[in-house]
């Protein structure tokens, strides 16, 4: 995106080839979002109580594969701490593979925690949008 700052003063230079701790956190910032509104629940399902479908991400199951495929980084994610930047760029691919848009499904009493979406798909599950 471009901010004001590049639009009336140019560009920074890309000098830079390490992930500092403002942008470490704001990947953490990010991928805790897609954890909350269901977007890595296409692989990393929470289902709702009631057995009648999924609810959003299972973040403990979603920490347990980030930890299998990169165990140099640390769950839950330490903001304040940047792991090496090959890490980061290794948790960013996994996170890619598998994140999804959400799709709102209709709601049961025991659905406490929705999904939230941007799809007017109204059917008796929820689902994801790759």
């Amino acid at each position: 995106m471009e901010y004001f700052s590049d639009r009336e003063g140019g560009a920074r230079p890309a000098t830079n080839l390490e992930i500092g701790s403002a942008a470490w956190g704001g990947c953490v910032a990010l991928v805790g979002k897609y954890i909350s509104n269901g977007g890595f629940g296409i692989d990393f399902r929470d289902d709702c109580p009631d057995g009648r479908g999924p609810i959003g991400t299972d973040s403990h199951e979603f920490g347990l594969a980030v930890r299998g495929e990169i165990p140099e980084l640390d769950w839950p994610l330490q903001p304040r701490t940047p792991p090496r930047t090959p890490v980061i760029l290794d948790f960013l691919e996994l996170c890619w593979q598998h994140v999804a848009e959400p799709i709102e499904g209709s709601y049961t009493a025991s659905s406490v925690t929705p999904i939230s979406a941007s799809s007017a798909n109204k059917d008796s599950t929820n689902s994801w949008r790759a």
